[in-house]
C-alpha cells in the first residue's frame, strides 16, 4: 500500500491550487475562494506536466515524488494570489530560488522555524547569499511554494507528514539533507537559530538563557535524584555551582518577577515571524 500524502503537508499546496483551478476551467482571480471538482489521474498527471516546467532541483524532485500520494485538495480553498511572477519582473524568481540549492535550503530552513520573509531577506543579506532576490520575491516563494508557515496553517503533524515522506525515499532523503541536519533534526531551538544566525531580541535571548539554565538544573537534579546517597547529591551540587560559573550571564527567569516569559514552548516564547500569505 502506497504512503499517504496530507495535502496540506504539501509546503507547494497553494502552486498546486492555482494549477488546478486553471485546469477545472475556473478565472482566476486574487483573494477568490473556489470549491474543488475532481481529484483524479487527469488532475495528477496535469500536475506532473506542470512541475516537469519548473527547474531542476531538489523541489521539483520532491513535487514530482508526492504527487501520485497526495490526498485531495480541500473542498473549498481561497487563493490570496495567483500570479507566479510579478508583471515587471524578467524573470521568475520564484524558479530562481528553487534553482540555487544554498538559497533554497537557507529559505526553506528559515520557514520552518517561523521567519518572517523580511525576517528571511535580513537573513540572506547578512549571509551574503542574497544573489540579486528582493523581499518580494523570497514572499512570494514562501506563499506559492513553501508555505510552512504556523500560522498559515502548517502544524506539527503536517511538519512530520514531510519529514516521513522526504526520509522514506533515499533520493528525496539525500538531496533535502540539509533541512533534514538542520530545520528538521531534533536539534534544539538554540542549535537551530545559531545554525541559521537568527538574530534574537534582548526578551528572547532572556527566554533562551532561561531555559537552557532550567534544563541544565533539571539535569542535574535529577541526576542527584538517581544516584540518592549524601556523597553524589554534594558532587551535583558542586557541579551545578560550576555550571553557573561557567555561563555567569544566564537569566533565570523565574526568579526575577517575570515567571510569564519562560513558559510554554521555546520557539512560542521566541515568536520568532508571522506568516506570509
Amino acid at each position: 500500500m502506497k504512503q499517504k500524502f496530507p495535502w496540506e503537508a504539501n509546503p507547494a499546496r497553494k502552486y498546486f491550487e492555482i494549477l488546478l483551478v486553471t485546469f477545472w476551467g475556473y478565472s482566476l482571480g486574487m483573494h477568490q475562494t473556489y470549491r474543488s471538482k475532481s481529484f483524479g489521474v487527469e488532475e495528477r498527471n496535469y500536475l506532473k506536466e506542470e512541475v516537469k516546467k519548473l527547474p531542476s532541483c531538489p523541489l521539483r524532485l520532491f513535487l514530482r515524488s508526492i504527487i501520485d500520494l497526495l490526498g485531495p485538495p480541500p473542498v473549498s480553498f481561497k487563493i490570496t494570489t495567483f500570479k507566479i511572477k510579478a508583471d515587471k519582473d524578467k524573470l521568475i524568481y520564484t524558479h530562481e530560488i528553487m534553482a540555487m540549492p544554498e538559497v533554497f535550503f537557507r529559505i526553506s530552513g528559515l520557514a520552518l522555524l517561523n521567519t518572517k520573509s523580511v525576517e528571511i531577506f535580513s537573513n540572506l543579506k547578512r549571509s551574503l547569499i542574497l544573489g540579486g532576490f528582493k523581499e518580494e520575491h523570497i514572499a512570494r516563494f514562501l506563499a506559492q511554494f513553501w508555505n510552512a508557515s504556523m500560522r498559515n496553517g502548517y502544524s506539527s503533524n503536517s511538519r512530520m507528514a514531510l519529514m516521513n515522506i522526504i526520509e522514506s525515499k533515499p533520493e528525496l532523503a539525500s538531496s533535502f539533507k540539509p533541512l533534514l541536519d538542520e530545520a528538521l533534526s531534533d536539534k534544539t531551538p538554540g542549535e537551530k537559530m545559531a545554525l541559521y544566525d537568527i538574530k534574537l531580541e534582548p526578551h528572547q535571548e532572556r527566554a533562551l538563557n532561561s531555559q537552557i539554565l532550567q534544563n541544565g538544573k533539571l539535569a542535574l537534579y535529577q541526576s542527584s535524584k538517581y544516584f540518592g546517597d549524601g556523597k553524589r547529591k554534594s558532587e551535583q551540587t558542586k557541579n551545578l555551582k560550576e555550571y553557573l560559573s561557567i555561563y555567569p550571564d544566564l537569566v533565570d527567569l523565574t526568579q526575577n518577577g517575570n515567571p510569564e516569559e519562560s513558559s510554554g514552548n521555546l520557539f512560542g516564547n521566541l515568536n520568532i515571524g508571522d506568516g506570509y500569505e
